[in-house]
């Protein structure tokens, strides 16, 4: 960075050392002009050629100070572990930033689905926090715990900052969150999931109130004549096949369920 702003510095030095002194001029008129004068000043120029020298210190300051507290709030990862039922894993994230999770032989989700890692995240309080600065009030949101279930035993779970790529050691679990957490994660959105094979939907209005997941290796079947009603905030999601046929006679047709 030093480097980087000095580079810029040799840039405007040349234009800037033709007058170190350079200034705008200003005028100032009386109330009345009976006094009959006007009065005119130099008024300095900032930056100017003399004052870089300390602009540079203080913007450099300023950097130093803005990236330790990046540096400091992006480090802030923390993640708990405990055993879940038939040898799995209950993770809480708690921390600022998202926690990577991976384990030898890969990681495994409720669904069995299994991959090499899964990113775990803080959930959000639904409450704001506000912070008095000079400019006015900020508000924001803080983190709070968020609970994950993993198929993958305890003891072969390996955590990292999401950010930094840094270790992150396991913690106590913290104290429940009392009040209801803000989560937009997917992992928490209610799903209805066909059976292994096939499904088929229709023909007729059908209501679909919850999101849709066709996972690998089903197949999801929409007939001539189908009426998908879509509840408010409620999409199809297709990792396998999905099939839907419509007619002039018989269209399928995809609506909302309500006025949201």
């Amino acid at each position: 960075m030093r480097a980087r702003v000095d580079a810029q510095l040799q840039l405007s030095h040349p234009y800037l050392r033709a007058d170190v002194n350079l200034g705008r001029l200003r005028f100032h008129w009386p109330d009345t002009l009976q006094l009959g004068y006007v009065l005119a000043w130099l008024e300095p120029v900032s930056p100017s050629a003399a004052s870089l020298a300390a602009q540079r210190e203080q913007f450099l300051s300023f950097v130093e100070d803005r990236n330790r507290s990046l540096e400091e709030q992006l480090g802030q990862a923390a993640v708990s572990v405990e055993p879940w039922k038939d040898g799995g894993s209950k993770v809480t994230c708690f921390g600022v930033v998202a926690v990577e999770v991976s384990a030898p032989g890969g990681i495994t989700d409720p669904w069995g689905q299994t991959s090499p890692s899964q990113l775990v995240y803080p959930a959000l309080t639904k409450e704001f926090e506000k912070v008095d600065e000079p400019g006015g009030a900020i508000f924001y949101h803080s983190p709070a715990p968020l609970v994950y279930f993993f198929k993958t035993a305890p003891e072969s779970l390996t955590f990292r900052n999401a950010v930094t790529g840094q270790p992150v050691a396991a913690s106590p679990p913290p104290p429940p969150y009392k009040g209801e957490p803000f989560c937009i994660h997917p992992w928490f959105l209610e799903r209805l999931r066909p059976k292994p094979g096939r499904t088929t939907l229709g023909p007729g209005p059908v209501k679909v109130d919850k999101d849709l997941i066709v996972e690998e290796g089903q197949t999801l079947e929409i007939r001539p004549g189908t009426r998908l009603l879509m509840g408010p905030e409620v999409s199809i999601y297709g990792r396998g096949k999905l099939l839907m046929e419509g007619t002039s006679s018989n269209p399928v047709e995809i609506v909302a369920a309500t006025d949201r």
